[in-house]
């Protein structure tokens, strides 16, 4: 009969029993954190034989040892090498707040397409939080099956549900009136900046990186190479990059933009931030939206109150409303694909449609007298 041993070890004491294994022709042992844990494997060995048990606890052992979802996390997010340190800390974030607590305790084999769906109905907010949060979790799991650590990934085949796309915050667009209404309510130092994201698209964050070397007053134009991020790393605001590569781009001032632009560019540092506050230091969007616009640039604009990133989207309004073709649009917004600038601002385009139906209509017209 098996019987049970205690060894100490550092911190307290396991349990070991010691049998004799027919299938090997040898003795073999197996060490347990608690008793009963060691008297059910003893109980195991003698009604459902030695080598059952054996297999049992080995397979136990290996179930054990293997890597869980929070161990992979963690090396996962360590060999990372294409991400910036901010980007890294926002993963570790979305893994820790999402899926630590209804994943990270399942071993990897654990895993499945039903475990995951369910997690994943399971995650709340938008759209896109959810969208953010699946990237994360589906980039993990198909580096896993890529490391050898799965065999497929379970995240394969399961589709996103939209529940908030209907919830989204539809743009402002703002009226020629409304924008000289905005501009003229806006105080005197503050409206150049104003004039220039209205007047050319710009985001916040690639106004927020001019330098006065930027601005072109021979050419006319404002050269866009960089842009203000939130660097989570080090919880403050850095100059890097823009959002994508097409992005970069050089845009042509309004004759009204460069008069706003003149007084500003009097005197000063090429290399100097091109708008800074009165009293010096960063430019920060918090501020001035609360100070300046909510209080004072649309303080005579009718509610629903515009952002200040519907200036980017009025600007594209009136592009359109001018005819502008799309692939000029899609230029000067910097965005990298025109079926963004398609699916963004397609809804403000109906004369496109009817020269379409009308182009199609032509062919009806032409239809060819039959032959007699």
């Amino acid at each position: 009969m098996p019987t049970i041993e205690t060894r100490p070890v550092k911190g307290g004491v396991r349990y070991v029993v010691r049998v004799r294994d027919p299938e090997r022709g040898k003795y073999s042992s197996g060490t347990f954190a608690t008793k009963p844990e060691a008297q059910r494997f003893v109980r195991d060995c003698e009604d459902r034989g030695v080598p059952w048990a054996l297999a049992e606890y080995r397979r136990a052992k290996e179930a054990e040892d293997e890597m869980r979802l929070d161990d992979w996390a963690d090396r996962h997010f360590s060999s990372l090498t294409n991400v910036t340190d901010g980007t890294l800390i926002t993963y570790r974030r979305i893994y820790a707040r999402t899926w630590q607590p209804l994943l990270g305790h399942y071993r990897l084999s654990q895993l499945d397409r039903e475990l995951v769906a369910r997690a994943l109905q399971q995650v709340p907010g938008s759209d896109k939080t959810v969208k953010n949060a699946w990237g994360v979790l589906a980039s993990m799991l198909k580096v896993a099956v890529s490391d050898g650590h799965l065999p497929r990934s379970p995240a394969a085949g399961i589709k996103l549900a939209k529940r908030t796309g209907h919830e989204k915050i539809e743009h402002r667009y703002l009226s020629e009136d409304e924008f000289w209404q905005v501009l003229d309510d806006t105080p005197p130092y503050w409206r150049p900046l104003v004039a220039l994201l209205g007047g050319t698209g710009m985001r916040w964050g690639e106004a927020a990186a001019l330098l006065v070397s930027d601005v072109d007053m021979r050419q006319l134009v404002v050269r866009v190479t960089k842009a203000e991020k939130w660097d989570a790393s080090t919880s403050t605001r850095t100059v890097g990059p823009p959002k994508t590569s097409k992005s970069r781009r050089t845009i042509t001032l309004p004759n009204e933009v460069i008069t706003e632009l003149g007084p500003v560019l009097e005197g000063r540092k090429r290399g100097e931030r091109l708008f800074l506050p009165p009293k010096g230091g960063p430019l920060r969007h918090m501020t001035f939206y609360r100070d300046i616009w909510r209080r004072k640039s649309t303080v005579n604009i009718d509610d629903p109150k515009p952002r200040l990133h519907d200036l980017r989207h009025s600007h594209v309004a009136w592009l359109i409303a001018a005819g502008a073709p799309l692939p000029v649009i899609q230029a000067r917004l910097g965005h990298e694909k025109i079926t963004t600038t398609i699916d963004t601002y397609g809804h403000l385009m109906p004369d496109i449609q009817r020269a379409a139906a009308d182009a199609a209509g032509m062919v009806f017209s032409r239809r060819p007298k039959a032959l007699g």
